[in-house]
């Protein structure tokens, strides 16, 4: 049954036993603004900011910083389309990598390193080399295993670098630096310990094979782990201690190794070492036997993780790897690289990963 009451002047219908207001007085979203004059009627909106002075509040203004009272939003994405970085394409999220105002979902060159998506190696890292030193289509500059030709992309502990090389499998690590010697100017980064270094083919070379020698740089990080790809020895010549060296100094490449050696009764070594200018093994803590060949190819990977130290040292195309582990507490310097003694040394790539105590 409809009643009808008088409210001062007017007049309002009590249907039902509820009162129905007249719609000048009805506040929808109960913010205490009435709809007729609330610049957002149907969000809550209590102190009613609009910054663009648009007429539209900024909790349901899809440009908030441009006036736009029509709220035209083309591709309907919620992002209207004075604003929309792309205004065809729905992109809510409106990411724009290389920030040139063109979204990345309209955008055919997202680093904007001049080379197209399409065909980029590394689409949101500019990287106009597009080098691709493991050639499995990532480029050096995003591939978490720079140095391992890998399409799976498998990543278990989704740190960013690949299982095939990752240095501590279930905790974080980073690539930090990877280096593949494409031509002379690389070795203008590195420090040149003991002995000359040159490039030939896309390859560190070390010949002349007396002492102790090593490339080297300080990157101003402790913790971290080197990854050595190469060869050791030369036709007619024994191989020697080469490997990977961390917590060294750059001036006399006192620190922590990973080698393989050839200098008991031919057979081949590998351990964790402590290296010095002078004297190339203070300590040995284990070995792999097998002589190998000049042209065997090994990864040297050494882990220093607070005081804890890890060398695994494995032939390329096997699946054998020797691990040696150690603790040492000692404070040494940061440089990080590649150590030889007495023996001639091709390097193919350095890769330096931060790693995770």
């Amino acid at each position: 049954m409809l009643r009808r009451l008088l409210v001062g002047s007017a007049v309002a219908v009590w249907a039902f036993g509820a009162l129905a207001l007249p719609s000048s007085a009805q506040d929808a979203d109960a913010d205490g603004a009435l709809d007729a004059g609330d610049n957002c009627p149907q969000v809550w909106n209590r102190t009613q900011d609009d910054r663009d002075a648009d007429g539209v509040g900024d909790v349901c203004d899809n440009c908030v910083a441009i006036p736009n009272a029509a709220q035209d939003d083309g591709d309907d994405d919620g992002v209207g389309d004075l604003c929309d970085a792309c205004p065809a394409d729905a992109d809510p999220l409106q990411t724009d990598t290389d920030g040139d105002a063109l979204g990345d979902a309209c955008d055919d060159d997202d680093d904007d390193d001049l080379v197209l998506d399409a065909v980029d190696v590394c689409p949101l890292i500019e990287d106009p080399a597009q080098d691709d030193d493991d050639g499995d289509g990532d480029g050096d500059a995003c591939d978490g295993c720079p140095a391992d030709f890998e399409t799976s992309l498998a990543d278990a502990d989704g740190d960013g670098v690949g299982d095939v090389c990752d240095p501590q499998p279930g905790v974080d690590n980073a690539v930090l630096l990877f280096e593949s010697f494409p031509d002379a100017t690389a070795l203008s980064a590195w420090t040149q310990v003991g002995g000359s270094w040159s490039v030939a083919a896309g390859a560190a070379v070390q010949g002349t094979s007396a002492g102790a020698t090593g490339l080297v740089r300080d990157l101003g990080v402790a913790d971290v782990a080197v990854d050595v790809r190469g060869v050791y020895g030369q036709v007619g010549q024994r191989p020697n201690q080469v490997g990977a060296v961390a917590r060294a100094s750059t001036t006399t490449l006192i620190g922590r190794a990973c080698l393989t050696s050839g200098q008991n009764a031919g057979a081949s070594e590998q351990g964790l070492f402590t290296t010095s200018i002078a004297e190339a093994i203070a300590t040995q803590t284990g070995g792999m036997n097998g002589r190998p060949t000049t042209d065997d190819g090994f990864r040297w990977l050494l882990v220093a993780d607070g005081a804890d130290y890890r060398c695994d040292v494995r032939a390329d195309g096997s699946a054998q790897v020797a691990t040696q582990s150690a603790t040492d507490p000692t404070a040494l310097s940061q440089g990080v690289g590649v150590f030889t003694y007495n023996s001639a040394a091709t390097i193919d790539s350095i890769t330096i990963y931060t790693t995770a105590p």
